[in-house]
């Protein structure tokens, strides 16, 4: 970025008409010239910003600025209403990405309504190209920090694949402790794993817990969903992969209380191949997580047992249980004195 001082001997010389020009050919991309920020590749917009972001530029020539980018918003506007917009994509994507990264650094609040005009206009379109609704969104946080924004960036932002981690980090700054947080990172998570969306959920939750100087967060949200959804989880853990990602796993456990672990403390029902079976009290510590699944023509029951196993004897217990011979089940536990749980796949087989 070239230094405030340089940017003002470029217009120093020059008529209001002159760097209203200027400005809307920086932004265009039609004047490149290097104003010697040392960078190879300068970009054209960077002069725009630094008068923008000068207090002390004179109010003429800011209007004439401001005037400049003006006159390219116009023109986008245009050419978002044309119906040759698809084809032209490619002529127009590097000036909404000027036009917008002036929004995003330099902050005029000149800009705000054209900002959100802009993201309207883009999300209406069927073939919006995401770069064009992403500098859009980026550009418009400078804006909307306000509890008045939240509607907009829940119901329109988060809404959409390409844009929903800026809408996140929206949120996160206009009310970092608010429950919602925590609610939109378990929908994150859901949508990246399930859904295939474009989003690092653990940087965003990372981020999260660091804005908000607790580390807690993290863990409350992987409890909250491994206890939602096994499956869910399982992806989840896979997607862990980065270091500081994968030692939340290893020490996930030290969160998980007793109430945790005996969170399925109660009685459940359980149909196999068409029969019925009430689990008495032994098996309050087991929860049947999917009765639907078919392997090579057979149904099967995956349950998770989950108990201290320094209690031998309830372990042997719920073993026999699941054991039953009357059901002709074939049963693998495995536990570790680390996690004090075990987890067992139990599968009709005749």
């Amino acid at each position: 970025m070239i230094s405030v001082e340089r940017a003002l001997d470029c217009i120093r010389e020059k008529s209001v008409e002159e760097i209203r020009e200027f400005a809307r050919n920086r932004v265009l991309g039609i004047d490149i010239g290097s104003f010697g920020s040392g960078h190879s590749t300068e970009p054209s917009e960077d002069v725009v910003i630094q008068l923008l972001r000068n207090a002390e530029l004179e109010s003429e020539k800011r209007k004439a600025v401001v005037e400049g980018w003006m006159d390219v918003y116009l023109k986008v506007r245009e050419w978002l209403d044309s119906v040759d917009y698809v084809e032209d994509i490619k002529d127009w994507k590097d000036i909404v990405v000027n036009l917008c990264r002036v929004c995003d650094i330099a902050e005029p609040s000149e800009f705000k309504k054209y900002v959100k005009r802009l993201i309207t206009e883009l999300l209406d379109e069927e073939c919006c190209a995401k770069e064009l609704l992403g500098a859009a969104v980026k550009a418009y946080m400078a804006y909307a920090q306000d509890e008045k924004s939240v509607r907009f960036w829940e119901e329109e932002i988060l809404t959409n694949k390409y844009v929903a981690a800026y809408g996140f980090n929206a949120l996160l700054d206009i009310d970092a402790g608010h429950s919602r947080i925590e609610e939109k990172l378990c929908d994150l998570w859901r949508l990246q794993v399930e859904e295939n969306w474009p989003v690092n959920t653990a940087f965003l939750l990372r981020r999260a817990a660091r804005v908000r100087n607790e580390t807690a967060l993290i863990y409350r949200v992987l409890l909250k969903l491994k206890n939602k959804d096994y499956f869910l989880w399982k992806k989840i853990e896979k997607e862990l992969n980065q270091p500081w990602s994968q030692q939340w796993l290893g020490k996930l456990v030290e969160f998980e209380s007793p109430s945790h672990q005996g969170v399925y403390k109660k009685t459940y029902e359980s149909e196999i191949i068409g029969k019925h079976k009430r689990y008495n009290s032994e098996m309050e510590l087991v929860k049947i997580e999917d009765a639907s699944t078919y392997f090579d023509g057979r149904p099967h029951i995956k349950a998770t047992i989950y108990t201290d196993i320094s209690n031998m004897g309830q372990y042997s217990r719920l073993k026999r249980i699941v054991e039953d011979p009357s059901y002709t089940t074939r049963v693998r536990l495995e536990h570790s004195p680390k996690s004090h749980k075990e987890t067992g796949y139990v599968s009709k087989v005749g």
